[in-house]
């Protein structure tokens, strides 16, 4: 909360390293349980990060107290995650299900799916946490879901493919 602190995957070590911003210092690596961390992402209270291991097929639960990770099989190669504002749920892009699967945190279960463009991976929710965009690998576009519904509003297309990264203002 105070960002003192960041986290980043280790895509090779299957980890996740804890920073110190000010002086760069790691301060420690935690197994994420899973392997090729890709997505991250902390909870607002900031006592959990979240993390996709796309290659293994699982979201992790790191606290950040313990420094303890458990995971939750997640077929179709999960590559990123988002959290909502209020911290009570992730949306996790399934690559190669075509979806974003929404989980409760607190239940640390899959609640809903939603369909999306073809192979998402990135994701970003609008400030309030009403729309999620999935920016779709392959299919070079960009699908915009209602997170109360629960389902796909939208989708743009681009004259690109390859999409890898996507922010919302």
């Amino acid at each position: 909360p105070d960002g003192a602190r960041a986290v980043v995957t280790e895509f090779d070590e299957g980890a996740l390293a804890v920073i110190v911003v000010a002086s760069g210092k790691v301060l420690s690596h935690v197994s994420t349980g899973g392997e090729q961390p890709t997505g991250v992402a902390v909870t607002p209270d900031a006592a959990l990060v979240l993390v996709t291991n796309s290659w293994s097929g699982s979201l992790a639960f790191v606290d950040l107290k313990t420094l303890k990770s458990t995971t939750l099989p997640l077929r179709g190669m999960p590559y990123d995650v988002v959290i909502s504002p209020d911290g009570a749920t992730a949306y996790v892009s399934v690559s190669q299900l075509d979806q974003v699967a929404v989980v409760s945190i607190p239940e640390r279960k899959v609640v809903a799916r939603m369909e999306t463009g073809r192979r998402p991976r990135s994701l970003a929710l609008t400030p309030d946490g009403r729309v999620l965009t999935a920016g779709n690998f392959t299919e070079g576009s960009v699908s915009f879901l209602d997170t109360a519904g629960r389902r796909l509003i939208g989708d743009g297309p681009t004259p690109a493919v390859n999409l890898r990264g996507v922010a919302v203002y």
